[in-house]
Parts: C-alpha cells; sequence; structure tokens
C-alpha cells in the first residue's frame, strides 16, 4: 500500500519538517447479540497496526514551497481480514495515518478510511 504526501506551506514564512510517518491500522468490532445486557453488552474495539513507515526529512519549507514524498507498507501475506462494514456482529475496517512532524512538537496528521480486499483487481 503507497501514498505520496504532499506537505505544502501556504500560512507562516517557514516550517520545520521533522519527519513524515505512515501507519495502516485495522480496527475490529465485535458486538453481542441483544441478549447481552450490562457492561458485557458494550462492544469490543481491538486496534491492530498492520504496517507503518517513518521517514526522516529535517528541511525548512517556506510559505509557497512544498514537500512531496512517497511512503507506504506491505501487508503481510498471512493477514487474511478484509473490511466488512454490513455484518450483524463484526465490523472490520482499516484507515491510513498520516502524520507530518514539525519542529513546533505538533503533528499534522489525516487519517482517511480505506477498504481491504483479498480478492485481485
Amino acid at each position: 500500500m503507497r501514498v505520496v504526501v504532499s506537505f505544502k506551506n501556504d500560512g507562516i514564512p517557514a516550517a520545520s519538517l521533522r519527519a513524515l510517518e505512515f501507519s495502516l491500522k485495522e480496527t475490529i468490532i465485535f458486538r453481542g447479540g441483544p441478549q447481552i445486557s450490562g457492561k458485557k453488552g458494550a462492544p469490543q474495539v481491538q486496534v491492530t497496526p498492520i504496517g507503518e513507515q517513518k521517514l526522516p526529512v529535517n528541511m525548512t519549507i517556506y510559505q509557497g514551497q512544498s514537500h512531496r514524498a512517497e511512503l507506504g507498507c506491505f501487508i503481510p501475506q498471512t493477514h487474511t481480514n478484509t473490511s466488512i462494514s454490513s455484518a450483524r456482529h463484526l465490523d472490520i475496517s482499516y484507515s491510513i495515518i498520516v502524520k507530518a512532524v514539525l519542529a513546533t512538537g505538533k503533528p499534522l496528521m489525516m487519517e482517511l478510511p480505506v477498504t481491504v480486499s483479498n480478492w485481485p483487481r
């Protein structure tokens, strides 16, 4: 899985970009049936990281400039869960998280939902 990240400085005179980070996470939500009530009836959520990449950049991007990079990860061959959103008790979803780490310590983060399937194109 690959993404092209574009960081553009439109607002401040200079931004120090320290690193770009990419991660793919899987979220599995299991909902028990209506016969289960109370605390045990709450949905069980499990979040698992599938892959990640960190790219150190260490450059200053001045107003009007941009920086592009390609980031990604491999989904292991042994990983067989596909995206499921219409099942009665189980939801499996995936999301890509892209972070731009700045010198100020505050990361700029974007989370995008993706569909993962084991069917060929």
